[in-house]
């Protein structure tokens, strides 16, 4: 089968707040796949995870092809907020997609 597969590790390479993130990407499809991308901070000044937070932007999980979540994990208590999008038709396989969200300081879109 001919796939590709990517992982983009920016840790010590930069530290963003606030902003417009976009990523474009194919997705794969198969049950079992759970691709993601995802954003966490350099340094865990509250704690380890979930305390310093985690920003989910994309997260695809294989047995619903056509569904994406994004979600905000942070605590203590592990405490989240999450949403989800759905395509009319067809499934995040069959194209490439643009995922995106915009960060303002008290709100994530």
């Amino acid at each position: 089968m001919n796939y590709t597969s990517a992982r983009i590790r920016s840790i010590h390479q930069g530290d963003w707040r606030y902003g417009h993130f976009e990523i474009r990407a194919k997705l794969p499809k198969g049950q079992g796949l759970w691709p993601a991308i995802w954003m966490m901070p350099t340094d865990a000044l509250y704690g380890g995870w979930p305390a310093s937070g985690e920003i989910d932007i994309m997260e695809l999980v294989g047995h619903e092809p056509d569904v994406i979540f994004g979600t905000i994990h942070y605590g203590p208590p592990h405490t989240y907020t999450n949403g989800y999008y759905t395509l009319y038709s067809g499934d995040f396989s069959d194209d490439f997609n643009t995922f995106a969200i915009e960060w303002e300081n008290g709100e994530i879109r």
